[in-house]
């Protein structure tokens, strides 16, 4: 098989297999079949076909080389494959016409011309390490941008290669929507630039490798738009920032955020009860007339040392032109909110209660008084003032964010 011909030959049965039902593929994805480069990295948006893009170049990989090709998929979670990759494999690969089967206890596909396409995970560190000094003609990940470090995937990087077909080019193939944890290595692997559109869309090589990136976003999934033209306004919906990320592909709108790390598949989890047994306390960033005012409840699981902000009350309303504005009500009202907040939902009771230290600034009440006296006043004890230094209590959250190369996990979500 060369390329993408609408009917693909197998065995001496010679069963016809209609590629073209099930993928037509586009200009900007045509682009990267086609490109001979060691490392591809396509997308940079959401809705540009890229699961397609990987799950075909793996499909036509098998059966152009048969017994010599031995291809592997990856995604950081197991889950994740489960229902993205592996579900729309199994739906879309002609597994009905003795072409291929799916295996479920190994996670891989196995081909009737020898060929073999496994699935795997990349959890932790360790999961990249097994797979060192393996031989794989095509590697292909997934949401590149939730590997946490550049390292992870140049491990994976060592097993490319073809070792019993000279005719094969081995190389590795990537996709992803801007931010995750991985965001800016890969913006920097891979050149990725703020002008989406007018990328250059050709090779680049970096110590004898070569790189390649090719953007594709909603607007080239002439497909998608058609059967699912409201696609476009649910992400027109999104806030600006993630609207010119993952509708425009702009990789630089996070660059100025204080924790470009964070990424909702990574450090936001199922809700649950919080244990009585947790250290829980709260957190206030008191604002009235300039500011809205925030109140946060943090509670530390004693085994593992993670800590969950598990509810959240920000004190703002919508303006009557968009945007919010602060909410101007009492430090009794938010006192008797916050009470009744924690009765409501069964929350344990807080040990302690941290403020910003502007809470106790005299000048905010009268010279006997302050904001911090009006909230003990009313029921929020003990208070204690937050540490003054913001620079180093910032890099302990960039720590706490960081996956942890022993459990695959943040120590916060």
């Amino acid at each position: 098989m060369t390329g993408y011909n609408t009917y693909i030959f197998v065995g001496l049965a010679m069963a016809t297999f209609d590629v073209s039902q099930h993928y037509q593929p586009y200009p900007k994805q045509r682009m990267a079949h086609a490109a001979r480069v060691d490392e591809l990295f396509y997308g940079g948006a959401k809705g540009g076909g890229k699961s397609f893009f990987l799950l075909w170049a793996a499909f036509a990989h098998c059966m152009k080389w048969g017994q010599d090709a031995h291809v592997v998929l990856f995604r950081r979670q197991y889950d994740e494959l489960k229902n993205t990759l592996i579900l729309e494999a199994k739906n879309l690969w002609p597994t009905h016409m003795d072409i291929c089967r799916y295996v479920g206890n190994e996670h891989e596909f196995r081909f009737k011309n020898g060929a073999l396409c496994q699935f795997r995970h990349l959890h932790k560190r360790d999961d990249a390490d097994q797979h060192f000094g393996r031989q794989y003609t095509l590697i292909c990940i997934d949401e590149l941008t939730h590997l946490p470090s550049e390292e992870w995937y140049t491990t994976l990087l060592g097993s490319v290669r073809s070792p019993k077909n000279d005719r094969i080019f081995p190389r590795c193939l990537s996709a992803s929507n801007p931010r995750g944890v991985g965001h800016g290595w890969v913006q920097r692997r891979f050149c990725v630039g703020e002008n989406y559109e007018q990328e250059p869309m050709v090779p680049f090589e970096v110590n004898g490798s070569t790189r390649m990136f090719i953007p594709a976003n909603v607007y080239d999934n002439k497909a998608l738009m058609e059967n699912d033209p409201e696609y476009v306004n649910r992400l027109e919906q999104m806030s600006e920032a993630r609207r010119q990320a993952y509708l425009y592909g702009d990789w630089d709108v996070f660059e100025n955020q204080a924790f470009p790390e964070f990424s909702d598949d990574i450090h936001v989890c199922e809700s649950f009860d919080i244990p009585p047994s947790w250290l829980v306390i709260r957190v206030i960033d008191w604002g009235y007339t300039s500011s809205p005012f925030y109140i946060g409840w943090l509670a530390k699981d004693p085994e593992t040392f993670t800590t969950y902000l598990f509810d959240e009350w920000y004190g703002a309303t919508k303006g009557p032109q968009g945007g919010t504005s602060p909410m101007e009500i009492s430090v009794a009202d938010v006192a008797q909110g916050i009470l009744d907040r924690q009765k409501g939902r069964g929350f344990p009771r807080p040990r302690t209660t941290v403020g910003d230290t502007s809470m106790w600034r005299r000048e905010h009440v009268d010279q006997n008084s302050c904001i911090a006296d009006l909230f003990m006043r009313h029921g929020i004890r003990p208070m204690k003032g937050a540490d003054k230094h913001r620079e180093p209590r910032k890099q302990m959250y960039h720590e706490l964010m960081r996956i942890s190369e022993d459990t695959g996990e943040p120590r916060f979500q």
